[in-house]
């Protein structure tokens, strides 16, 4: 789904190298400036290269406004 594609683009920019750790420490890709920005991030239920510490795409990820609720009081969900 959109998940998919975002880190696909996202691992497009990065550079075709197997130290990571220059591009990490930079926060940047090709010129690019990568963050990916999300509400929570569960370990056992994320794609591969997101998950610390090897995932390629792990120190673009931003975990903002975990406080909002994912379930609201009238029974939506928020997906």
């Amino acid at each position: 789904g959109a998940e998919s594609l975002i880190l696909n683009l996202a691992k497009a920019t990065l550079p075709n190298q197997t130290n990571h750790e220059e591009s990490s420490a930079r926060h940047r890709s090709n010129g690019c400036d990568i963050s990916i920005y999300t509400t929570h991030c569960s370990q056992s239920h994320c794609y591969d290269e997101v998950k610390p510490p090897n995932g390629a795409l792990a120190p673009f990820v931003r975990i903002r406004g975990s406080w909002i609720p994912r379930k609201f009081i009238f029974g939506g969900t928020a997906l």
